[in-house]
């Protein structure tokens, strides 16, 4: 009998031991359940804080787009009018090429046309990319250039009055070459003029403003060709009004005249500067 109490007894504690660790294992599951019920609850929670796109925001992006848009093309047409009013009106290449026109036609003419049209476009790249900034370390630098070119521009004048005149249908002078024609760009002061002035007035600092400066001096060269051409045109087409050569001589005098009258504002500048 005491055998058997005993093995009734080791049962009782086992099994009591057994149902304490079926509580324990059953506290733990239910710790882990909240715990995981509460990490979705707190991911939940987060979702609704974060906020969802509205169909207002949206019709804001897109007016802000249309906006932008708008803008830029707004832009680029007014530096498009600005091109094409610069190129158009008179100015040295404008006389200096109808002159070349008028005395060696079109076809002679053509290197001084395409030395205009490529060269100054280049000019407004250098001029925008830095170049202008030199002048501002070295103001001398600008004084002696643009005494340079109003020298040189005034030598031209002399040399389209006083370009041989002949009966024949072109002169046998020696027009621009190309190189010429390019490098002349840089004693131009109206080259200078509406080179810094494009760059400062329709560009601004930032990350697309090698871009800005690029396309203002394509803008130069595809609408400022056809001005050109038109100016070159007109002179040769004069060639066949023109049959007297007293007519011509009149005609190279007054292309000299404007030519002079476009260093007026200049001769005031430097007369201001030297004096001052």
């Amino acid at each position: 009998m005491s055998s058997e109490w005993l093995d009734k007894i080791w049962s009782r504690g086992d099994t009591s031991g057994q149902s304490k660790k079926g509580l324990s294992t059953k506290a733990n599951k239910n710790t882990s359940n909240e715990k995981l019920t509460g990490t979705a609850a707190e991911t939940r929670f987060l979702l609704a804080r974060r906020p969802v796109p509205s169909l207002k925001s949206r019709a804001q992006e897109r007016a802000e787009t249309d906006k932008r848009i708008q803008n830029i093309t707004m832009e680029y047409l007014a530096i498009i009018a600005f091109a094409i009013t610069a190129c158009v009106t008179p100015g040295p290449n404008n006389a200096m090429i109808m002159a070349s026109g008028l005395n060696y036609g079109i076809r002679r003419s053509m290197p001084h046309y395409l030395g205009i049209i490529l060269g100054f476009p280049s000019m407004v790249l250098a001029v925008g990319l830095g170049i202008a900034q030199l002048f501002e370390v070295y103001p001398a630098m600008h004084l002696v250039l643009k005494i340079a070119g109003a020298a040189y521009l005034s030598y031209l004048a002399y040399k389209i009055a006083t370009a041989p005149v002949s009966e024949s249908k072109e002169s046998e002078g020696k027009p621009f070459t190309f190189i010429q024609a390019a490098a002349f760009q840089w004693v131009n002061p109206k080259a200078w003029v509406l080179a810094v002035g494009a760059t400062v007035t329709y560009t601004t600092l930032g990350e697309g403003y090698v871009l800005q400066v690029v396309s203002i001096g394509l803008i130069f060269l595809f609408f400022g060709a056809p001005c050109i051409m038109l100016w070159l045109w007109g002179g040769a087409s004069l060639k066949t009004l023109m049959r007297n050569p007293s007519t011509v001589r009149i005609f190279n005098i007054s292309m000299a005249v404007l030519l002079m009258s476009s260093l007026v504002p200049v001769f005031i500048e430097l007369y201001k500067q030297l004096m001052a």
